[in-house]
């Protein structure tokens, strides 16, 4: 059942009944942070005042920026205020971006610096960090209430199957994403390695905060088991080629105690999609005590999924074209 409500009373939750929790771990150069669900609600709150008093409501502002907890910030924020988010992977060559900023009516961009330097003020208006805690006080009451079948998010395919497409995600397709439909494990803290302009990587990270879940922020691959040890998380969702990276650690490290340096003392649950994983890999790690999911979207073009859990039993990837 669709609820009008539903951003309302998850920034409610956020400073309300989970707001001594841990929301976000991250790094700060080289200092490891903690942002409770008080403090997220906060700053989203404030970063919405200041989208509001600046009149920039039922616009179109593009995210392409690497995956951090200011993106977050901007994200509600824009919501909150009817905007239509729109995400783009900041990696991309600047005419990719330029096509992207162009194809879906961008008013304003919160990007990275070298993005930047390639438009023009006039056809698109960059939106700094720091202006975002400049705005006035934004009230819950304020929130905007999204019709079901509005235009909430866009985002881009990534091409497999030909030229990269649009796929539009409605509020109600939001809420999905916002509910808690999708844990079929005991998450406690996830470690987010998958981008943020993918929706594995926002609808997988959307449901457990409003679950009252902690996010642990990756800073890549270079770090991927740094950060697992250090953050400490018990799940993560990634795609196969990382599952593969993960199983030769383990078998590299079979005592316990010495896989522990790289994979931290929690990690139990893996989600993996966006391709075909190996069986034997699989198996390895159901026998390892690992207890594994799988994920695949149902059309290269609409915001629609399936997922399931893997036993030895049933070791395929759903989206797996059968023999």
């Amino acid at each position: 059942m669709y609820n009008e409500k539903y951003l309302k009373d998850i920034i409610n939750l956020f400073l309300e009944k989970y707001s001594n929790q841990e929301a976000f771990m991250f790094y700060k150069e080289k200092e490891l942070c903690s942002i409770s669900f008080l403090k997220l609600g906060q700053d989203i709150l404030r970063a919405a005042g200041f989208l509001k008093q600046n009149k920039i409501e039922k616009k179109h502002i593009a995210l392409a920026a690497k995956n951090s907890y200011e993106w977050y910030i901007v994200f509600f924020a824009a919501v909150l205020t009817g905007n239509v988010v729109v995400l783009i992977d900041e990696n991309l060559p600047a005419g990719e971006i330029m096509y992207r900023i162009r194809y879906a009516d961008v008013n304003y961009i919160f990007c990275e610096d070298d993005i930047a330097e390639n438009f023009r003020e006039d056809t698109v208006i960059r939106l700094p960090w720091e202006n975002f805690f400049q705005g006035e006080k934004f009230s819950l009451d304020e929130i905007y209430r999204w019709k079901k079948d509005e235009l909430m998010c866009l985002l881009f395919t990534s091409g497999t199957l030909g030229k990269n497409k649009a796929v539009m995600l409605s509020a109600r397709n939001m809420q999905i994403c916002m509910s808690d439909l999708m844990d079929q494990f005991k998450v406690k803290k996830t470690l987010l390695i998958l981008p943020l302009y993918h929706i594995g990587g926002l609808g997988g990270t959307l449901y457990l905060l409003a679950g009252g879940k902690t996010v642990c922020i990756g800073r890549g691959m270079k770090y991927f088991f740094q950060d697992l040890s250090s953050m400490n998380p018990n799940h993560i969702m990634m795609v196969p080629g990382i599952m593969d990276n993960l199983v030769r650690i383990l078998k590299k490290h079979p005592d316990k105690e010495d896989r522990q340096k790289y994979i931290g003392k929690e990690l139990k649950y893996l989600g993996v999609g966006g391709a075909v994983s190996k069986e034997e890999v699989c198996r390895y790690l159901i026998k390892e005590g690992f207890q594994l999911s799988t994920g695949y979207g149902l059309s290269e073009t609409a915001g629609i999924g399936m997922m399931g859990k893997m036993t030895e039993d049933r070791l395929k990837s759903i989206g797996q074209i059968e023999d």
